[in-house]
């Protein structure tokens, strides 16, 4: 369970283009370098500003990762949208936009680092799980409940089942397999994902 202080940095932020920075630079270096090659030095420099700066806002860099990556679900929703309102026939058209895709490619880096640190930083992953990865899990299933009701999805589809399909679908073609060379092998991947996961569609 993640610590109930993990929303409340250490010390108040006194810039708030500096905190955000702060998370942004972190995120960044996490994704291209991963948990063990990125330090508070490496942020700051990043950043653009100093070690005490960041000091001031988290007890260490495996608080700030952890801020980072919750940080994560704010800049998911600025590329995805609200989910909460869409139906299973609009969540297929936003996947197949192009910035939909390259938000895939990004955060599916993000997550093979995170499961490679799971042993050493197990904090950094549970707090990506819970403030994304499972809301999002929680979305997708009441999308799919409505698609049910509205009879775009079977009636005795298995919610959990198919989630589990698509999510493993993606990151196994993203993560275990070469990585498509461009976005147009992935959307078109995608497309035949809903086509055999949705065929109502």
């Amino acid at each position: 369970m993640l610590n109930e202080n993990v929303n409340r940095p250490v010390g108040r932020p006194r810039d708030q283009r500096t905190d955000e920075a702060v998370l942004e630079a972190a995120l960044e270096l996490l994704i291209d370098f991963g948990v063990e090659a990125t330090s508070i030095e490496k942020i700051a420099q990043r950043a653009g500003t100093t070690r005490a700066a960041i000091y001031r806002r988290y007890k260490n860099k495996e608080d700030l990762l952890v801020h980072a990556v919750i940080h994560v679900r704010q800049r998911n929703e600025a590329a995805l949208g609200p989910w909460e309102t869409m139906s299973l026939r609009e969540i297929a058209q936003l996947y197949r936009k192009t910035e939909t895709i390259e938000t895939l490619f990004r955060y599916t880096r993000l997550l093979a680092r995170l499961i490679g640190s799971v042993g050493d930083h197990p904090e950094i992953m549970a707090a990506y799980n819970a403030s994304d990865l499972e809301p999002r899990r929680v979305l997708f299933g009441k999308i799919l409940e409505r698609a049910k009701a509205d009879g775009t999805l079977r009636s005795d589809a298995d919610i959990e089942i198919i989630t589990d399909m698509f999510v493993g679908a993606i990151v196994a073609r993203l993560l275990l397999r070469d990585r498509p060379a461009d976005i147009e092998q992935m959307r078109d991947y995608i497309d035949r994902l809903f086509t055999q996961i949705f065929p109502e569609l």
